[in-house]
């Protein structure tokens, strides 16, 4: 953030925020998000709560061989109050499978199309309203949800269906339904057959949406007290997801969760299997920004919560906490303060904050045994599919690369045991 001017009668201040890096499939490009904004402030040097800021949203990219020369497409620029809130945000960059395409949702402005050889960026034609859930499916199809309002207190929820290469308004919508919503869940298998609908509030059943046939069908989950879904994240193959699930009210039981595995069954309902005993639920509830991921190759699920992160193998259920676990450089923290994710196969990545000491970001095998030190200069980065390169963007949108050789790790051993762990038999 710069000062450009102040004194007695207000300030201006410019300034840029990068993020969503990620590589695309085959390792050629990286993509990220960009934010200009100024702020016009008024009163004693700025410090009013009355001014103005104006925002202005990019999608930037790069050839990994090139990262000087970056390219950036302009989505949309708002003007909005200092106390307004946002006026939109970038909540998500996705590269076609066939690394061709790059699609980006933000809330209010949209789905855009980018295509990053010729650096054309086309915006799709969606209904008004708050958009969500973006995700690729088969082919060159796109699917996302549109939040609509009716009045003051009716609202839609709509899925489509767009296909990209039809043009910008070849959308299909493959459910409707009205009701009261509030940032609902959705998410989609990876081969784009299915994806899971759930409010985050409220008592309302999850839904199983099956794409291709258009089918509907709603789910328990077998855990007491009722519960609600707040994250779920599907297995790479789409062969099941992992949810995680809390009690809809009460206060004694909003500090119990429960892990789900949810397996898709063609023309019917999920099963679901809790796979977390109410003995392990004394933790409490993990939060919308740290909840679940699933390693590349499909053996474990990441799951962070605010004391503490876990290792979680399906077949059968074991859940190794990772709080106080060392390795032979550093000791896992896990939780919200030093979340773990999954990195490459083989791999995690997690940081290691200190009270006095700059943050390092290591790489953790499996087995919780070695740590490297990935030497991340800036807060927004990423790791190439192969695990072979990082891709770092500083908040002025430059792109620099390096290389990163992280050992291959043949080894399927399941991670120590010297704390306590919870099992279980899965299906």
């Amino acid at each position: 953030m710069g000062v450009l001017a102040s004194n007695a009668a207000g300030c201006v201040m410019a300034w840029t925020d990068a993020g969503n890096v990620g590589f695309s499939p085959d390792g050629r490009y990286v993509a990220f998000s960009k934010e200009d904004s100024l702020f016009v402030g008024y009163g004693a040097f700025g410090l009013a709560s009355f001014g103005w800021v104006a925002e202005t949203h990019y999608v930037g990219w790069a050839r990994v061989d090139k990262p000087r020369r970056t390219r950036s497409a302009r989505l949309a620029g708002y003007l909005r109050s200092y106390s307004g809130g946002l006026a939109d945000v970038v909540e998500c960059i996705r590269f076609s499978p066939d690394s061709r395409h790059i699609a980006v949702l933000t809330m209010r402005g949209g789905v855009f199309v980018i295509d990053p050889q010729t650096g054309k960026c086309r915006r799709l034609k969606t209904p008004c309203g708050t958009h969500f859930g973006l995700s690729w499916l088969d082919g060159d199809d796109l699917g996302y949800g549109v939040l609509t309002r009716d009045g003051e207190s009716s609202t839609h929820l709509r899925i489509y269906r767009h296909s990209v290469s039809r043009g910008p308004d070849a959308r299909a919508e493959i459910y409707h339904q009205e009701g009261e919503y509030v940032w609902p869940l959705l998410e989609w298998s990876p081969d784009g057959r299915y994806a899971i609908l759930a409010r985050r509030v409220g008592s309302e059943r999850p839904q199983l949406l099956e794409i291709v046939r258009r089918k509907v069908s709603a789910f328990d989950l077998p855990v007491r007290p009722k519960s609600r879904l707040i994250s779920v994240c599907w297995k790479p193959d789409s062969s099941a997801a992992m949810g995680i699930a809390v009690p809809v009210r009460g206060e004694d039981a909003a500090r119990q969760w429960h892990m789900l595995l949810i397996e898709p069954r063609p023309g019917g309902a999920p099963h679901v299997f809790a796979g977390l005993d109410r003995d392990y639920s004394y933790v409490s509830t993990p939060s919308d920004e740290y909840s679940c991921k699933w390693t590349a190759d499909g053996r474990y699920a990441v799951v962070n919560y605010s004391d503490d992160s876990a290792l979680v193998s399906t077949k059968p259920w074991r859940v190794t906490c990772l709080k106080g676990r060392a390795t032979d450089k550093i000791t896992l923290r896990g939780g919200w303060y030093c979340p773990v994710y999954p990195l490459v196969p083989g791999w995690l990545w997690t940081t290691d904050k200190g009270s006095y000491s700059p943050t390092r970001t290591y790489a953790v095998d499996y087995q919780l045994h070695r740590a490297i030190p990935l030497n991340t200069q800036e807060d927004e980065w990423a790791c190439s599919p192969d695990g072979t390169r990082i891709a770092e963007v500083n908040d002025k949108g430059k792109v620099a690369i390096r290389e990163l050789n992280l050992p291959v790790l043949m080894t399927t051993t399941q991670p120590a045991t010297t704390r306590p762990v919870t099992t279980g038999q899965g299906k």
